[in-house]
């Protein structure tokens, strides 16, 4: 399989995945990897037929995956596709007061809300991902033009107004972001045990706001906080404001995996 540019200039260095439709094929598909030359040219060779998932990425540009290119037997293939300059959204996080706040994981999801090629180390083929400053500031690069869910979170803050969705246009940048932060005050704790009553320890405990019949908070703002059980089955979760939350364990040993139960909610008051 090769790859040529489509005349409006090569693009080198970008990485090229091939992830196959059907797993099983009898090789390890993290090696269908390949990188394009100066002339942003790629080739794959001894390739099994069958149907695969195209991904680029390249730096500079708006990664692309989805695309669909199917392999014959004893045949070349030729599959072309291009690649557009990045979008980026920049923008701030703070508290009330305005200063800065470091450390804050920022990310932006396409409204298709797929993660392409994350297992095969490539990052996003769907969004971006960045963590602010000492000033602050966070730029998420490698985006599109679309529909985009920005997320913000940090353990022992509160976001006061959830960023949501932004619009991408083709003629320029969306406008600079900023986020407040309100630190949370208060604790939230509890014991998880097994259906004959005994705790369980190390296991993991989750909680992010609830908000009734919206689309789940950890898909728009991830955790507002996490910790593990103790011996006893016991947990504290710090830094959470007032309002109604949903409390999520899980365990990953022998004996209990996955989700333990049903969600728990609970409410904070002042």
């Amino acid at each position: 399989m090769d790859y040529a540019p489509d005349g409006r200039g090569a693009v080198p260095d970008a990485t090229v995945a091939l992830i196959p439709t059907v797993f099983g094929l009898g090789y390890d598909p993290t090696s269908l990897r390949a990188t394009t030359d100066a002339e942003g040219k790629y080739r794959f060779v001894g390739i099994l037929p069958g149907s695969y998932e195209v991904a680029l990425v390249a730096e500079g540009c708006a990664p692309r995956g989805g695309l669909l290119a199917r392999v014959k037997a004893n045949a070349v293939e030729r599959f072309d596709a291009s690649l557009s300059q990045e979008k980026v959204i920049m923008g701030r996080a703070g508290d009330r007061d305005g200063q800065p706040i470091e450390g804050v994981a920022v990310s932006a999801r396409s409204s298709a809300g797929r993660i392409a090629t994350g297992f095969l180390g490539l990052g996003y083929v769907g969004g971006s991902r960045a963590t602010t400053g000492a000033d602050g500031r966070f730029r998420l690069g490698g985006l599109g033009v679309g529909e985009w869910y920005l997320n913000a979170k940090k353990n022992g803050y509160v976001i006061r107004k959830e960023p949501g969705q932004i619009e991408i246009g083709a003629n320029g940048e969306p406008p600079a972001i900023e986020l407040v932060f309100e630190t949370g005050k208060h604790q939230l704790s509890g014991r998880v045990v097994d259906d004959a009553g005994r705790p369980i320890a190390g296991a993991a405990v989750s909680v992010v706001p609830y908000f009734g019949d919206r689309p789940p908070v950890r898909s728009k703002s991830g955790w507002s906080a996490s910790t593990t059980t103790s011996s006893d089955g016991r947990f504290v979760a710090s830094g959470l404001s007032t309002g109604p939350y949903e409390v999520v364990a899980s365990a990953a040993d022998s004996h209990q995996s996955g989700k333990l139960g049903f969600p728990v909610r609970s409410r904070i008051s002042s």
